[in-house]
């Protein structure tokens, strides 16, 4: 009888035993398991925080080259009537300089278009080619690749009027350009000429 009794103890006891480890073990593997849910939740949200900062970075280098604006006007000819020359209208809203400016069109350099373009200024580049004064302009801006350096001394793109492509340096010392990326900002309008000054009111 107290064999069995003995028996009966020590079942009970390592039955005990077991379920013991077995909630210390569940235990241990649940706040593993809320550690590392927390640990996840951490780096992402480091990851994000480190893309908001990379992409608040690339915002900062393309200010300047996103407000660079492209457009084609249709410049009658005062000469020839039903002729017209397609020019292209360069604008520079910013308050810096960009520099080193060279104009493609049909991958023909245009040699007189000004070197560089001051903060603020506008400049027509007549395009070698004629049309007439009804013809669309989109269909001459297509056609031009406008490269520029901004005033941090980066290379820039800007094909069709649209994308913008850095520029990069392969091994050779060869000029690569980078995939092509959206500007950041649209352009900013720059008045034609300062508005007249106000006159005193009369007597």
């Amino acid at each position: 009888m107290i064999e069995t009794v003995i028996a009966v103890v020590g079942a009970v006891v390592t039955v005990g035993s077991l379920v013991i480890s077995y909630l210390a073990h569940r235990h241990q593997v649940q706040r593993a398991r809320v550690l590392d849910q927390r640990e996840a939740r951490l780096q992402a949200r480091e990851e994000r925080m480190e893309a908001r900062a990379r992409a608040a970075d690339r915002r900062q280098d393309m200010t300047q080259a996103s407000m660079i604006e492209t457009s084609v006007t249709i410049v009658p000819s005062g000469i020839h009537e039903g002729l017209a020359t397609p020019h292209l209208k360069i604008t520079n809203p910013t308050n810096q300089a960009i520099a080193d400016l060279s104009i493609t069109y049909d991958d023909r350099r245009i040699t007189d278009a000004p070197r560089g373009l001051g903060p603020g200024a506008r400049r027509l580049v007549p395009l070698p080619v004629t049309t007439t004064p009804g013809d669309d302009p989109a269909r001459f801006l297509v056609r031009l690749v406008v490269d520029f350096t901004d005033a941090a001394g980066t290379r820039w793109r800007k094909e069709r009027g649209m994308g913008l492509r850095q520029g990069a340096t392969g091994r050779d010392g060869e000029q690569l350009w980078l995939r092509s990326e959206a500007p950041i900002v649209g352009p900013v309008a720059v008045p034609d000429s300062p508005p007249p000054p106000m006159s005193a009111p009369e007597p």
